[in-house]
């Protein structure tokens, strides 16, 4: 009976205890501090905020550097559009063919709960070395607020629904 309530308890604890999820909030425009909640509002979407679950801020930060790579070189690509993800986070990267190098849209988006937010990284209007400098800049923001977080590890992005670029 005494190992049964304790299995019971024990059970109990890690449900609760994995069941709330830690999410940093990064401010789009990078100048307000990340705000560490256990949950999400509307009002916080709606106020500037990009919801990124604390387990998946290796994976994002890794990703953004690849992104950050990526445009820094002028290059053709061999892929129309492709998907990276992070958890819950999907950065939705698409191809624009120009003369001198391709451009690329590059809309983040997160799924929290019920709730979904955007960030939109490049329209493809702006120049690659244009992205890659915000890209930087939001890297800096959350290098300069890691104290929350564990060091990112290396990582190396995994693609999602790729589409190749066909001659045909």
């Amino acid at each position: 009976m005494k190992s049964t309530l304790i299995t019971f308890f024990t059970l109990t604890f890690f449900c609760l205890a994995s069941s709330a999820q830690k999410i940093a909030l990064i401010d789009k425009n990078f100048k307000e501090p990340i705000i560490y909640t256990d949950s999400l509002t509307v009002e916080q979407v709606k106020s500037g905020y990009f919801p990124v679950p604390v387990n998946n801020v290796d994976t994002f930060y890794a990703n953004l550097k690849y992104l950050n790579e990526m445009l820094s070189i002028r290059q053709r690509s061999k892929m129309q559009s492709f998907e990276l993800r992070a958890g819950n986070i999907v950065f939705k990267t698409s191809r624009l063919p120009y003369a001198y190098g391709d451009r690329y849209s590059i809309i983040s988006e997160s799924k929290v709960g019920e709730l979904t937010a955007s960030l939109t990284l490049s329209d493809g209007n702006i120049s690659n070395s244009k992205v890659a400098d915000k890209i930087e800049k939001m890297m800096k923001y959350i290098d300069s607020n890691k104290s929350l977080f564990r060091s990112p590890n290396e990582i190396h992005p995994k693609f999602y629904n790729v589409v190749v670029i066909s001659d045909h």
